[in-house]
């Protein structure tokens, strides 16, 4: 901006407008432009907008390449809520200065308030590598990453925008809950224990309690609740809502059920009540309670009307009504699809760029071959949402040798750490070294994560530790080459029953493809050729294991797993929902309850209802009736009973 605006745009910001307008009629001789713009910033700050938009339009007629105007018009059309005008602008402002961070911020900012985070990402990422130094622009990248559930690029934003600033309250939050989604809760509860705004720090209490929940300190998080429940205002039903959490999570249905219905007596609109409640206990819903989610089905808050819609999926699911819960699934998914768009050839790329650097001769000689066994050893479990990863988890986790760590963020944290020791911002400029440059940095910073886990849950002498971590398919190989004393499983299971299945749950974060039926079909198809590409190398060792199988042949599928993991059989791996481990994935509820055969092609009840998801996945290429054997088999065991 010209020297003498700047002098312009203090006086006004000092609320010296009449000392601005003086400034211009004194330098008469600035250039013509700068005038203009001028005026019209001193005609804003009177008031008088469309003299303002005058001056702006006159100045840009006739300077069509001056820049600073189109800020100031985006700006005012921002405020007047025209945000087609204000990106018109923002694109016209990168077509001229393509290297200005501005433009770039402002397409960005326009995308992630109008909720269309995932086009929102690409223009604030570039603005981001622009400039740098912008503590705002940073902070609102690393907001919309974490909304889209890549915490660990939000990490590298948020942690520069740190080093600028450390006084800030809101970006204190932001780090908070960037670590409690990386699975480092004693990180995140450094950074939200140094948040004293009085208008953040009931938010940050909340993430506090979620924190301790997280690292199984039970106790001191019901604590924590007693002590703040009485002040709390904002977020007191939220608090009540972990209360219910931390029930659920130590097998504890019906205080669980109490602390969800105390929640919703504070507030009819949480949505981790709602979902506690309807999903442990549909059948608790009354007909007054079902008619308040219908109302806020129809909210402007775009989180409460998705949650409303799923949570009365499961009330009528639970009623038998399939044709009501099919319409609810639909309108959710289609609601929240708007928001969370599936970019599929970022991710086809990404799958691409990590299976590249390790072929089979590459996975036959592995670098850090002369280092010691890793204590303890990792067992990947590979699988798509719903298709009883959680389910293998609990079963192995029984045995005395083996420790879970559910869907763990060692890769991510690793990741991270080697991007940060190469100095590279993002995975692509990472996987343009040769893998001998990072992989012993993921090695170690997954091992550490593992052997800080097993003392977190007690088990320090566990020889294996479980990690189901969601998508940890797509980096197989580099999984295989940091650890070659790993265990792979690969869980199997129907494809319709595993779509429908992530169709009817509304993720925490992440897992947009699960949202619409082509992108599901489109997801189960890349799983299957990635996890062909892997099993075609001998080096790779994969179990198979089918979900069905588990469920009719337990102790015959569950011996078999056992032996490719090297360990003996336990007779309490048959009694896996006695597992006292803490279960927190979307999965909780149901591995405490054990096997039911029913779970087997679930599906077929619902017939036409669900058409559009067997077409899709035909469409895919996908022969549904292929497991039709299963279900016959099923059908052979009850009669035999």
């Amino acid at each position: 901006m010209h020297p003498f605006l700047n002098k312009v745009q203090k006086a006004i910001a000092d609320g010296k407008p009449a000392k601005a307008e003086a400034l211009l009629k004194k330098r008469a001789d600035a250039p013509p432009p700068v005038l203009l713009h001028g005026q019209a910033l001193v005609l804003l700050a009177r008031g008088q907008v469309q003299p303002a938009l005058q001056a702006l339009d006159a100045c840009l007629k006739q300077h069509p390449d001056y820049v600073e105007p189109l800020l100031t018009l985006a700006a005012v059309f921002r405020q007047l809520q025209k945000p087609q005008q204000a990106m018109g602008c923002y694109q016209r402002l990168v077509a001229l200065a393509p290297q200005d961070a501005r433009g770039h911020a402002g397409i960005g900012e326009l995308l992630h308030d109008a909720g269309d985070l995932a086009r929102a990402r690409a223009p604030l990422e570039h603005a981001a590598r622009l400039d740098g130094e912008n503590r705002e622009l940073l902070m609102r990248l690393g907001h919309v990453l974490v909304q889209l559930g890549d915490a660990s690029a939000a990490l590298h934003w948020l942690e520069r925008a740190w080093a600028l600033k450390t006084d800030s309250g809101r970006l204190a939050l932001l780090l908070g809950d960037a670590w409690l989604r990386l699975d480092d809760p004693k990180r995140a509860l450094d950074y939200l224990g140094r948040v004293t705004d009085k208008q953040l720090q009931e938010q940050a209490r909340y993430k506090q309690v979620s924190g301790l929940v997280a690292l199984e300190q039970f106790e001191l998080a019901q604590a924590r609740i007693a002590d703040w429940l009485p002040a709390m205002q904002a977020h007191r039903a939220d608090l009540l809502a972990q209360r219910g959490i931390i029930h659920t999570y130590l097998g504890e249905p019906e205080p669980a059920l109490e602390a969800f219905e105390a929640a919703l007596e504070a507030n009819p609109g949480c949505a981790e009540a709602w979902h506690g409640l309807t999903v442990h206990a549909p059948a608790r819903v009354t007909d007054a309670q079902l008619a308040a989610l219908e109302a806020l089905a129809d909210s402007d808050v775009f989180d409460t009307a998705v949650m409303a819609c799923f949570c009365q999926a499961r009330v009528f699911e639970q009623r038998a009504d399939l044709a009501a819960q099919v319409r609810w699934l639909d309108k959710g998914n289609a609601l929240k699809a708007t928001r969370a768009p599936v970019d599929r050839a970022r991710v086809e790329q990404a799958v691409s760029d990590f299976a590249a650097p390790f072929s089979e001769a590459t996975l036959a000689q592995p670098v850090i071959g002369d280092e010691p066994p890793a204590m303890p050893t990792p067992v990947f479990i590979l699988g798509l949402p719903r298709s009883g990863t959680t389910l293998m988890e609990q079963v192995l986790s029984a045995h005395t040798q083996v420790c879970a760590a559910g869907e763990s963020q060692a890769l991510s944290q690793a990741l991270a750490q080697a991007r940060d020791t190469l100095g590279v911002a993002d995975d692509t400029a990472l996987l343009a070294n040769e893998p001998a440059a990072y992989i012993r940095t993921v090695r170690q910073a997954m091992q550490g994560f593992y052997q800080r886990w097993v003392q977190r849950r007690g088990q320090p002498q566990a020889r294996f530790v479980t990690d189901k971590g969601i998508n940890l398919y797509r980096y197989a190989g580099l999984l295989r080459f940091a650890f070659p004393e790993a265990r792979f499983i690969v869980m199997q299971r129907d494809p319709v029953d595993v779509c429908f299945g992530a169709y009817k749950t509304l993720f925490a974060a992440g897992q947009h493809y699960t949202y619409s039926y082509p992108d599901l079909a489109w997801a189960w198809r890349l799983f299957q050729d990635s996890i062909g590409r892997w099993q075609g190398m001998e080096v790779m060792d994969f179990h198979t294991a089918q979900y069905e199988r588990l469920v009719l042949e337990q102790e015959e599928t569950t011996r078999a797993v056992l032996d490719h993991v090297g360990i003996g059989f336990e007779a309490q791996c048959l009694e896996f929902e006695r597992n006292p481990n803490a279960v927190r994935t979307a999965s909780a509820s149901q591995v405490r309850n054990g096997f039911y055969v029913d779970a087997v092609q679930r599906w077929r009840r619902y017939g036409a209802l669900i058409a559009p998801l067997i077409q899709s996945l035909e469409a895919s290429g996908v022969d549904v009736r292929a497991y039709g054997d299963l279900l016959t088999a099923a059908a052979v065991r009850d009669d035999n009973k």
